[in-house]
């Protein structure tokens, strides 16, 4: 069994210009995530699909390698699952090869991440690993607007129950998603059924979609020792 660590980079992006070129720490944001990816010893192969020339030439440069993906399918709306299924046909990868789907504006994702994420797999042996971050379980007290009237998300009885009685959530943070190929050509999509968390602190969870996230990464990376 492989494991691939793919990494999706399109070249546009309207919250912040080159976003994954941008410098963080001296370094484009993207190597942050190829760097994880190299040093993680179970990883077979790190993946770089992109539509933008210069992403896929600094990959080559930085010993990843470059996977062009075809326009139609890098637009602002394109479902990242496509990628995922060009990916797998050029790479020509087996049912038993598996994915780790790492996205290149979560640099605070470390290596260490990617192997205890990993492990989990191996060990529970789910469907799909996803990491985490704890989320306020106050919005399980939020309602919608239905026509006129108030509508709870959840219940009635869970929007009025004290913040105590309420139990834990937990959001994705986008960092990382491991799948074998086989269970994603079953509905050509990331898993959905048997899903198994990694959970990831605040911090780590940081995901870049503007500049103060990046000056907040920033301020991160600078003050570790």
């Amino acid at each position: 069994m492989r494991t691939i660590a793919f990494i999706p980079a399109r070249g546009g992006s309207k919250g912040l210009i080159n976003k994954n070129l941008c410098l963080l720490n001296g370094i484009p944001l993207i190597s942050h995530t190829i760097q994880a990816a190299m040093r993680c010893k179970v990883i077979s192969k790190t993946v770089v699909s992109s539509d933008s020339t210069e992403i896929l030439e600094f990959a080559l440069r930085n010993h990843a390698k470059a996977l062009r993906r075809p326009k139609e399918i890098s637009q602002d709306n394109s479902p990242t699952d496509l990628s995922i299924e060009h990916g797998i046909k050029e790479l020509k990868l087996k049912k038993g090869d598996r994915i780790a789907l790492l996205q290149a504006t979560s640099p605070l994702r470390t290596t260490k991440h990617l192997q205890e994420a990993l492990m989990i797999f191996n060990e529970r042996q789910p469907e799909l690993v996803v990491s985490v971050r704890p989320q306020d379980n106050k919005f399980l007290k939020s309602y919608f607007i239905k026509g006129k009237h108030l509508s709870p998300i959840i219940s009635k009885e869970m929007a009025y129950l004290p913040r105590q009685a309420l139990p834990d959530i937990f959001m994705p943070n986008g960092a990382i998603y491991i799948f074998s190929v086989e269970a994603f050509q079953r509905e050509l999509k990331i898993p959905r059924n048997n899903v198994v968390p990694y959970i990831m602190d605040e911090i780590s969870s940081l995901d870049i979609d503007n500049a103060d996230d990046l000056k907040k990464a920033e301020n991160i990376l600078t003050a570790q020792p």
